[in-house]
């Protein structure tokens, strides 16, 4: 059995996992892309993963965080890296996924005016699914209790990118398995029954 976890990621609202660079004469924050399609990069995947873990060790008595993800360097050791490998989220179309510019101010306070520079933009992806996987780094079969905790931690990213707080990157994960039916619940529950 493999330990590989098929995500689906299905965005919402609008939303923007940028490059952290502007695009000249178009926008102050760019979409990260790939072949002109916008992706969410591994490393913003497994970092959103990483933030709910917290979440699901508090809740489940399990914390394999830093098993999973690795850990910071502590004192007379250095860091470890984690067991588990995510894929850069990608769309599974050849259909440009809709792209806009949001245009937005911010008003200073003291002045209680939009000033020019308080002028902002961010390039904004539509609502759209994507897919990506998570394995082990070296492609042995995870324990069942991991591999539930990994499908566990993606399972609670319910905002991906910026401007999360205020209604972008509203979205639902899953687990799926090769037909894309929804394993989530029964990938998940093993957490618990595993032992």
């Amino acid at each position: 059995m493999s330990s590989e976890l098929r995500v689906r990621i299905e965005m919402l609202t609008v939303w923007h996992v940028g490059t952290g660079e502007g695009l000249p004469g178009v926008s102050d924050a760019a979409l990260n892309r790939e072949a002109g399609q916008p992706v969410i990069p591994a490393t913003a995947l497994k970092g959103l993963a990483r933030d709910r873990a917290a979440v699901v060790a508090a809740a489940t008595g399990v914390d394999l965080l830093d098993t999973v993800f690795g850990s910071a360097p502590r004192p007379g050791a250095g860091p470890t890296a984690g067991r588990w490998a995510f894929g850069t989220a990608r769309v599974d179309t050849t259909t440009p996924v809709g792209t806009r510019v949001s245009r937005h101010n911010r008003i200073d306070p003291e002045t209680g005016r939009v000033d020019d520079d308080l002028f902002f933009d961010a390039e904004v992806a539509a609502p759209w699914v994507l897919h990506a996987t998570v394995a082990p780094v070296d492609g042995t079969v995870a324990d069942p209790r991991e591999r539930a905790f990994v499908a566990a931690c993606l399972a609670a990213i319910d905002r991906v990118g910026a401007r999360r707080t205020r209604g972008w990157g509203a979205c639902r994960v899953r687990i799926v398995d090769r037909d894309g039916v929804d394993v989530t619940a029964d990938t998940v529950g093993t957490l618990w029954s595993a032992s």
